[in-house]
């Protein structure tokens, strides 16, 4: 009876696997495990970078005049629009209002993960990592991918090969 399972096929190689073809593979796995370590230090790195800005900028907020306070008292535009038609403040204050309540929402929408020159750095750090190495262990995979459709196909010819020498 001949191999009919890619992994009985995939072991058979592995037994029969040459030297060189061992050491390309310690290879490319420590390889791997150093980008990975790499990768995950420059995260770190970042993670912590923003954590202490963001703590900077949110003592320095804290410490500040809130700008948005005038709005607290209103929960939509619609409120204050309500206000200024009941003739509860001026066209003044309206305008006011309703342009604190603008940028309100933009700052909202603005306010994403913290991004300066020092974290574009460290983002391009791991961006040149994966340029400098990833070619190697992307070549690796796509090998190792083809091995394993070979042996899928090579099981599915000997399982058809074996049914037919059943049905004969």
């Amino acid at each position: 009876m001949s191999l009919t399972t890619a992994d009985e096929i995939l072991d058979l190689w592995a037994r029969n696997e040459t030297p060189e073809a061992k050491v390309e593979c310690r290879a490319i796995e420590a390889l791997k495990k150093d980008i990975q370590t790499a990768q995950d230090s420059i995260q770190d790195a970042v993670s912590r970078y923003r954590k202490a800005k963001l703590r900077t900028r949110s003592k320095a907020k804290a410490n500040s005049e809130d700008i948005f306070r005038p709005l607290e008292e209103y929960d939509s535009q619609v409120d204050i629009q309500n206000a200024y038609g009941y003739e509860m403040i001026t066209e003044t204050e309206y305008d006011r209002l309703m342009e604190l309540w603008e940028l309100r929402a933009q700052s909202v929408q603005k306010a994403g993960p913290y991004k300066d020159r020092v974290v574009e750095m460290l983002e391009l750090s791991a961006r040149v990592i994966w340029d400098a190495y990833g070619e190697s262990v992307a070549a690796y995979d796509e090998k190792v991918s083809r091995m394993h459709r070979e042996a899928r196909r090579i099981a599915q010819e000997n399982l058809l090969r074996d049914l037919d020498s059943k049905s004969i």
